[in-house]
C-alpha cells in the first residue's frame, strides 16, 4: 500500500511540475497604456470658471454650534442670559462626574426631592453651567457668575469614631 500511495504522490508531482513549467514559459501579454493627450486636457481645465468659496457669513450657524457636543444647540447669547431668572439657583450640589469626554454635576433643587444631572452649556433654573470642577460647578448668567459648592451631609456635630480596618487597626 506504500508504494502505491508513492507511486500516486510521484506522479501528481510530476503532473503539477509540467503545468508550472508550461505556465512560466507561456509569453505574457502586452499591456496597453492609452495615449494622453496634454493639449485636451489644458483646454477643458481652461473652460472651467475659477472656484469662488461662498463668503463666511452663510457658515455663522455652523459656527455657532459647537463642533464636539453631541447635542450641537447653539451657544446661548447674553441677551438671552439676561432674560432668564436673576436669583442665583437655590440647589445642592450633590456630585459631580468627570471624564475625558463629559462632565455632568448632579445638582438638588429646594423643592424637588430628585436630584437631577447637567452638563456645561445646559440651563439650570435659567442660569447656564459654565463649568464643572471637582468640587463646585460653576454657573453664568447676565448678572455674573454665581458658584455652588459640593454639599458634605453632617449627621451630627460630633466627629465620627474610627471604625476598624481589615486588620484590626482604625482606619
Amino acid at each position: 500500500m506504500n508504494v502505491a500511495l508513492s507511486g500516486g504522490l510521484l506522479g501528481l508531482s510530476l503532473l503539477l511540475g509540467i503545468v508550472l513549467a508550461t505556465e512560466a514559459a507561456a509569453p505574457i501579454a502586452a499591456i496597453e497604456v492609452p495615449s494622453v493627450h496634454p493639449e485636451n486636457a489644458s483646454a477643458t481645465a481652461q473652460s472651467l470658471p475659477p472656484f469662488n468659496p461662498p463668503p463666511q457669513a452663510r457658515f455663522a450657524e455652523i459656527a455657532a454650534r459647537p463642533v464636539f457636543s453631541p447635542l450641537r444647540k447653539p451657544f446661548p447669547q447674553t441677551d438671552l442670559l439676561a432674560a432668564q431668572n436673576t436669583t442665583p439657583p437655590q440647589a445642592k450640589l450633590i456630585g459631580v462626574i468627570i471624564s475625558a469626554q463629559k462632565s455632568l454635576a448632579i445638582l438638588k433643587g429646594p423643592e424637588s426631592g430628585n436630584a437631577s444631572s447637567v452638563a456645561i452649556g445646559q440651563m439650570f433654573e435659567g442660569w447656564q453651567v459654565s463649568r464643572i470642577d471637582p468640587g463646585q460647578v460653576v454657573f453664568h448668567s447676565a448678572q455674573g457668575d454665581y458658584a455652588i459648592a459640593l454639599h458634605t451631609p453632617r449627621v451630627s456635630g460630633k466627629t465620627p469614631a474610627k471604625t476598624p480596618g481589615p486588620g484590626g487597626d482604625p482606619l
